[in-house]
């Protein structure tokens, strides 16, 4: 199952038991914690901003639910469909990692191999591969063995290394000839793109940890003009009439907060657009 095939998307709306069985394709169903998490954080966010800069209760609610919806809607979708991705992604290196080492023995056929190696997969491509041995199994003649191969491929379409390898298994079948350096050559082709990939990643999460320091040094210098004052007068008096409920206060405020809500919409979009991680480079055979 894909983030694009969910209802969830479709309907424009989340459906938590769509996402608890794509975050349990290759591990456990999604935990009542990680989801307060997903969906408070960019409520926190915008609720403690909103508190500080104007001091009004009906804003601060309406900030805070604004933001646990947009992190309900767009960032749990987001962080639970990357995860599957990534985890797939690894349980397909790790399948062409041990099916490339299997057929060095020549003595196997690509169904023998297959056998081996599918009770060392994990998840949702265990899952692919045992239908597939069961479908090769029953003596299926070249047109349904390229059939299912094709079939198996498109559903990983957004991996096409992993798709030419399955050509390549094919032209095996058919021909009866162990082309073992094709496979290995696109085993190693495919661990490179997964490291790049998670140094692609890992960036990204780099960039994230900016975002945090932005965010915590922006509500430092906000709190430094509550202590400017508390310092002036003993009390907040002073930044609360001459700002927070002043009408320049309003004004300023609501630039901030548009402003804030803005840069962290766009810094999610471009965080969650994994695009540039997809394998769509095909190899020469």
């Amino acid at each position: 199952m894909r983030i694009n095939q969910l209802q969830t998307e479709a309907k424009n709306r989340v459906n938590l038991e769509e996402l608890h069985a794509l975050n349990s394709a290759y591990g456990q169903r999604l935990k009542q914690k990680e989801i307060i998490q997903l969906v408070g954080l960019p409520a926190v966010v915008l609720g403690v901003f909103s508190l500080i800069l104007t001091y009004i209760w009906w804003i601060v609610v309406g900030c805070t639910v604004i933001g646990a919806i947009y992190g309900y809607r767009f960032i749990l979708p987001k962080v639970v469909n990357r995860r599957y991705q990534m985890q797939s992604l690894v349980a397909r290196n790790k399948f062409l990692l041990n099916l490339t080492q299997v057929t060095m023995d020549n003595d196997l056929t690509i169904l023998q191999s297959l056998a081996y190696v599918i009770d060392e997969t994990e998840g949702e491509l265990s899952e692919d591969l045992r239908s597939l041995y069961a479908a090769l199994g029953v003596g299926s003649d070249p047109e349904r063995v390229s059939y299912l191969l094709n079939n198996l491929s498109e559903k990983y379409h957004d991996d096409a290394i992993f798709g030419q390898y399955l050509e390549q298994l094919d032209t095996i079948i058919q021909e009866g000839k162990n082309n073992t350096d094709s496979l290995q050559y696109l085993t190693e082709h495919h661990s490179k793109m997964l490291e790049k990939v998670n140094l692609f990643l890992k960036k990204k999460n780099e960039m994230l940890s900016g975002v945090q320091t932005l965010l915590i040094l922006m509500g430092a210098i906000i709190l430094l003009f509550h202590g400017v004052s508390f310092f002036m007068n003993g009390d907040f008096a002073q930044y609360m009439d001459g700002y927070a409920h002043h009408p320049i206060g309003y004004v300023s405020s609501a630039i901030c907060l548009t402003s804030l809500s803005m840069i962290l919409n766009s810094f999610f979009k471009q965080y969650f657009d994994d695009s540039v991680t997809e394998l769509g480079v095909r190899t020469k055979k």
